[in-house]
């Protein structure tokens, strides 16, 4: 008679078969379901840093989807129209955006950002070093809030900003030029085509037809707009001034005398640019 132990070994092989059995028609009913009804599989975790991008970066989308021409107006009416002519010099307009300030709470620590006109990107103070993807997020809450939409050029989230189309625009122009002046210099009067050479065949032609195409398709793909928007770390997050100081002004009280009248005329004689002729005029 066969004893216990081989019974046990039979029944211990069987049971891990079936257990195995089950694992895999478990797997697959599961993928069915999910291929079926996608809505069924949970959720994905996301940490603290991917809500925060996850928020801001979906009620910047649908501002975008809902916004028409009236809309995007709205939301560049704070944009001074120097910014689509030429280079802003006003330092009114500099100091105006340093004082619209985001005092935001990321998951990476506290920033203070702005729009920093100088440098034409945007500028913040943190304490901690702070990823790509949270400034950009950052940045689509403060164009939002201060209504500067054109300020934000990542090209990736389908908005072309008219303010950078207009600096490719002048960059294409200053290129043209530079190549036009380098074209009158060599001088192009001498016709090649009109040289004695020898004509290629039409197997030739239509080789160098499909490589035309494929030049042509490539540089479709390079004139896409490929722009990201630009972040400088100005300090610390403890080092920004919130109280802006005010300039300091002397005021005289309409106080006047002879010798500040003779230190206002030198001033004004120093700031003028005179000519030798006109130096020897004024000494006679």
């Amino acid at each position: 008679m066969r004893n216990l132990y081989y019974y046990s070994t039979r029944f211990f092989s069987f049971s891990f078969k079936m257990r195995n059995w089950y694992q895999n028609i478990s797997k697959y009913l599961f993928s069915m379901c999910t291929y079926w009804f996608p809505q069924l599989l949970p959720p994905p975790i996301l940490s603290e840093n991917e809500k925060y991008i996850q928020k801001l970066t979906d009620n910047f989308k649908n501002t975008l989807q809902k916004s028409d021409d009236g809309l995007k107006e709205q939301l560049n009416n704070n944009i001074e129209k120097d910014f689509y002519n030429t280079n802003v010099q006003n330092q009114g307009i500099v100091n105006h955006w340093k004082t619209n300030i985001l005092l935001e709470n990321t998951p990476r620590g506290c920033i203070v950002m702005f729009y920093n006109v100088d440098k034409q990107c945007f500028s913040y103070y943190s304490d901690t070093n702070i990823p790509y993807s949270i400034l950009n997020a950052a940045s689509m809450k403060y164009v939002l809030m201060f209504h500067c939409l054109d300020f934000f050029m990542d090209t990736k989230y389908e908005y072309d900003s008219s303010i950078l189309l207009y600096w490719l625009d002048e960059e294409k122009r200053k290129e043209e030029a530079k190549k036009k002046e380098k074209t009158k210099k060599v001088g192009s009067s001498i016709d090649i085509s009109k040289g004695p050479f020898l004509k290629k065949k039409k197997s030739i032609i239509n080789m160098d037809e499909k490589k035309d195409e494929q030049t042509e398709n490539n540089k479709k793909d390079e004139n896409k707009l490929e722009y990201v928007n630009k972040f400088i770390c100005e300090g610390k997050y403890r080092d920004y001034c919130f109280i802006q100081k005010a300039p300091k002004v002397f005021h005289t009280n309409g106080f006047r005398t002879k010798i500040m009248d003779d230190l206002d005329s030198e001033t004004q004689l120093q700031e003028q640019v005179l000519s030798y002729k006109d130096f020897k005029k004024l000494n006679k």
